[in-house]
């Protein structure tokens, strides 16, 4: 008790400092923060701050200049990384860590549904074949298209036309090593893991 106490108010103060630094408060402007990985964490990018909790990470990352963070599922401590490019290629990338999430500063309206696994085109339609991550979800926008398959060895991504219940058909995809399936996030809860704000980190 004494210590979770010790560390909310560790917490507390990191955002104190973060408003003096930045003359404005995380609340005005939340940074939107998408899971990118399960069960890795990024080691390639120059370490940008270890904090107790993920809260910390997320208050004070643009102070420290980090575009994303590594989270301790089971301790809830965090790493800050200081990433410079494609972030969900970075983190699809990343070293196998039991136990890590990935998050990257990035509200690309398309979250991580399942790792290992690509929609079939027996399930959906192709819509499309592109390189990276942010490409395919620039292009999905335009087009209305609500899914894809990213292989993250290639750096390549397969647009698919999908109607229904998309974390469903995410998780009825076949087992497809080197592959993650991202869903469109929608208001209306049909996708289950949806890119969070500041203080609304899924574990």
């Amino acid at each position: 008790m004494f210590c979770s106490c010790l560390s909310h108010i560790w917490t507390c103060m990191i955002v104190f400092l973060s408003f003096l630094a930045t003359g404005t408060t995380t609340d005005a402007e939340p940074v939107q923060w998408t899971l990118a990985a399960h069960n890795h964490a990024i080691s390639r990018c120059p370490n940008a701050g270890n904090y107790f909790e993920a809260d910390a990470c997320m208050a004070v990352a643009a102070w420290m200049g980090a575009t994303a963070f590594n989270y301790h599922r089971s301790s809830g401590a965090c790493v800050l990384r200081a990433c410079s490019g494609d972030l969900a290629v970075i983190a699809a990338m990343a070293p196998v860590e039991p136990d890590y999430n990935i998050y990257i500063k990035a509200d690309l309206g398309f979250s991580l549904a399942a790792s290992g696994r690509a929609i079939a085109i027996d399930q959906c339609p192709t819509a499309g074949d592109f390189p990276g991550v942010t490409a395919c979800a620039f292009v999905a926008d335009v087009i209305g298209v609500r899914a894809f398959n990213f292989a993250y060895g290639t750096v390549d991504c397969v647009l698919r036309n999908c109607v229904g219940d998309l974390a469903a058909m995410a998780a009825a995809s076949p087992s497809y090593p080197g592959y993650d399936v991202y869903v469109k996030i929608a208001v209306d809860n049909t996708t289950s893991t949806p890119s969070c704000a500041y203080g609304e980190l899924e574990v």
